[in-house]
């Protein structure tokens, strides 16, 4: 099979790499790739997307060095794709939601089934944020109205976006398909059974250390974490990711005297440290679709802590595979205090995180994707 991967629209590789998830990323083509698939990806770089393809030689990736402007191209690309004489079927996959109406307009045209695959709906978000009134939730709609009306399948990453889906369109109900975010369990994995308990070497060894992996802004709630953590002794906290809102987080980590370490975007290798000598993961998003950064701290066998929101309650049962809290400071306070203070109920957890995030084996979701398309592509064909 020929699969085309169309990435969300802005997305490149070299943006991957920039927040760190390229490996990730990539890791489901590879195995793909590996099982006799041609991989051929349609970034949105202009250029600056070449330094990979060395560094992926078994994928065909397509890169915009012309003048036209990136949604021509993109548009070019879809409409003279050319079927490949070793690979019978040809199907389109996106990553997520933002722009997939270029691919199923055009796929569509060309009669190539399109498989749409996202984690959240654009449209819910900007309807609470802005009004259903306002240009934001207009477009959003109306991309997604697009998109899910001429793709072939739909594959959403819970139960609770599908059921979304269900409600804005019942007829779109034969389409769907749930299938969750993967985590590499060759990447993210626990450092030993009893690994929640400090390494005597480690730097901050007389500190409980909490860990957060999100790009700073403000949906992800930084700010909660830190007002939090300012309610306790003795905690460490260690914020992964970059973004818009660094400055002001780390003002208000020194206004309440916190204890934060801001160490920017990491390798895969340097967050695997991290999460091996911390005690506690915490999310705490406004919303969320399904979290990879969650899955694979619980692959790492470390007590989580979310906001109770969608997303994170899809993943994580409350008291079992880990905490979850109101979205508010006091609340968390009271539960990474909870977890401080009881080293037993913290590694029970923790080892229920662990075992909970099996289920999501890359290799699994390898499996399922693969079934996906080859239905989609025999489907397509009657």
């Amino acid at each position: 099979m020929h699969i085309i991967v169309y990435l969300d629209q802005g997305t490149t590789l070299s943006l991957f790499d920039k927040v760190g998830t390229l490996e990730r990323e990539m890791a489901v083509y590879k195995k793909l790739a590996n099982r006799q698939h041609k991989i051929t990806i349609l970034t949105w770089s202009k250029g600056e997307d070449k330094k990979y393809v060395d560094k992926f030689p078994d994928f065909d990736i397509k890169v915009n060095d012309t003048y036209l402007p990136n949604r021509v191209w993109m548009i070019y690309q879809i409409l003279f794709l050319k079927k490949d004489a070793s690979q019978s079927d040809m199907v389109i996959l996106s990553n997520q939601l933002f722009g997939s109406y270029i691919a199923a307009i055009f796929a569509s045209i060309r009669r190539i089934p399109f498989l749409l695959r996202f984690g959240y709906l654009n449209s819910l978000q900007d309807a609470h944020n802005y009004g259903k009134l306002s240009k934001k939730y207009l477009f959003s709609y109306i991309n997604e109205f697009f998109s899910m009306r001429l793709a072939s399948k739909i594959i959403t990453t819970t139960t609770t976006i599908s059921s979304a889906v269900k409600s804005l369109n019942k007829s779109l109900t034969s389409k769907l398909h749930v299938l969750p975010n993967y985590v590499d369990s060759s990447t993210f994995f626990p450092i030993s059974s009893d690994n929640l308990i400090r390494i005597k070497t480690q730097p901050h060894a007389d500190k409980f250390q909490i860990v957060t992996t999100a790009r700073l802004s403000y949906p992800k709630r930084h700010d909660l974490i830190i007002e939090a953590i300012s309610k306790l002794s003795n905690v460490k906290l260690i914020c992964v990711g970059d973004g818009p809102d660094k400055e002001n987080l780390q003002n208000l980590s020194s206004q309440l005297n916190t204890d934060v370490e801001f160490v920017g975007r990491v390798k895969n290798d340097e967050l695997l440290h991290i999460y091996h000598n911390s005690h506690v993961f915490v999310l705490f998003s406004d919303y969320e679709g399904h979290p990879k950064s969650l899955i694979e701290a619980m692959a790492c066998r470390i007590a989580v802590v979310g906001s109770n929101v969608i997303g994170i309650s899809d993943v994580l049962e409350d008291q079992h595979t880990g905490l979850l809290t109101g979205l508010n400071a006091t609340e968390l306070a009271e539960a990474l205090e909870k977890l401080q203070l009881d080293e037993k109920l913290r590694l029970s957890l923790a080892d229920n995180a662990y075992d909970h995030a099996k289920s999501y084996h890359l290799d699994n979701y390898v499996e399922q994707i693969e079934n996906i398309l080859q239905q989609t592509a025999i489907q397509y064909a009657r």
